[in-house]
């Protein structure tokens, strides 16, 4: 009977965070904006000055938009420690989502029912007006949009690396540019930035120190979006604290990697820094990678994780607690078989990755 394996990661990360005060939010609100309906509220971690304010939303069943505040002192991760909330107030119509922005933002995005994007400003100040950004929105995001016809469009902080826009003033990064056609898949960070277009060509720009963004160098500063890989079916980034590893999973069933590569996450035989695409297994059907601790350090390091085509699943990166299952403590630094009659593997991000299970 095959097995269904299920890989732990240790990044909890401040999940818990953003659950306990959202769920403070909604109890606290008894107005006629909070039906019951929970899906379509909106917590907006946006500090205001030192107010110690936090911004909710609220999508009503006729898409308008309500807007208040939270207030608490100075331990947000405290549940029960906020205070009465300000009272809800319509802010505008025919909205059906609200874009998460992240922490400390001072604007956030809402996506109209005629699918334009638009800006607004968190403590809802007169003088700055609303901004309509980008019509034809089929994806939003913080700082960067898919449109129907798939084409990528970014503005504020992604624009910092793009060809072009050096010398920009602030303002002007906040007007959208597109940089790639017909977009089927993004991954966008901080520094580096991939996306897929729909000729299953991968992209990628942003700045990096251990050859990241598969261009050829250890540290560049790339000012536009370069092909690094075709064919390519699905992307992949160990999300860990240290350096990340980064991998492609092409239309062939071969799987490539390449960046950081201390113990060996690339998968190439290697500890050195990879810099290029580099072929890493044949015949592959599903990958996954998670984040480990290294014997209690703040840095996390990647294992990686392939399920092939013949059932078998191999494993390979950091190891020193046995996180690889292949019965020693000693990072792998290409591909080893740990298991046979695989069925799937999935990754839970809520667990620690030194335990997973079997289901026969």
């Amino acid at each position: 009977m095959k097995k269904k394996i299920r890989i732990y990661s240790s990044l909890v990360a401040l999940t818990f965070l953003s659950t306990s005060i959202l769920c403070a939010c909604t109890n606290t609100d008894t107005s006629t904006a909070a039906k019951t309906d929970q899906s379509r509220f909106y917590f907006h971690a946006a500090e205001k000055a030192a107010d110690n304010k936090r911004t909710n939303f609220y999508i009503d069943s006729d898409n308008n938009l309500w807007a208040w505040d939270s207030v608490y002192p100075d331990y947000p991760y405290i549940g029960n420690a906020f205070l009465p909330p300000t009272e809800p107030e319509p802010i505008m119509k025919n909205i059906k989502e609200v874009v998460p922005t992240g922490m400390y933002n001072d604007l956030f995005y809402v996506l109209d029912t005629d699918n334009s994007l638009w800006e607004l400003p968190t403590d809802m100040n007169p003088s700055i007006p609303k901004k309509k950004l980008l019509d034809d929105v089929a994806v939003p995001n913080m700082e960067h949009a898919i449109t129907d016809n798939g084409d990528l469009y970014v503005w504020d902080d992604q624009t910092r690396y793009i060809s072009g826009m050096v010398g920009l003033t602030k303002e002007e990064m906040k007007t959208p540019r597109c940089i790639v056609k017909q977009a089927a898949f993004t991954d966008l960070d901080t520094s580096t930035s991939f996306a897929i277009d729909q000729d299953g060509y991968l992209w990628s720009w942003g700045e990096c120190q251990y050859g990241e963004l598969g261009q050829g160098e250890s540290y560049i500063r790339s000012s536009s979006p370069t092909i690094i890989a075709d064919h390519v079916a699905k992307f992949y980034r160990s999300y860990d604290r240290g350096e990340p590893t980064m991998y492609a999973l092409k239309t062939d069933g071969t799987l490539w990697a390449w960046g950081y590569n201390q113990y060996g996450a690339v998968g190439n035989g290697t500890t050195e820094t990879v810099s290029t695409p580099t072929k890493v297994l044949d015949h592959v059907k599903t990958f996954t990678c998670t984040a480990c601790p290294s014997n209690g350090a703040f840095d996390t390091y990647t294992n990686a994780f392939a399920l092939r085509e013949d059932d078998s699943l191999w494993a390979w990166g950091y190891n020193d607690e046995g996180n690889l299952g292949n019965g020693t403590t000693e990072s792998a630094f290409s591909p080893v078989k740990i298991l046979d009659d695989v069925a799937e593997i999935e990754t839970d991000v809520n667990r620690q990755c030194e335990t997973f299970s079997v289901n026969m």
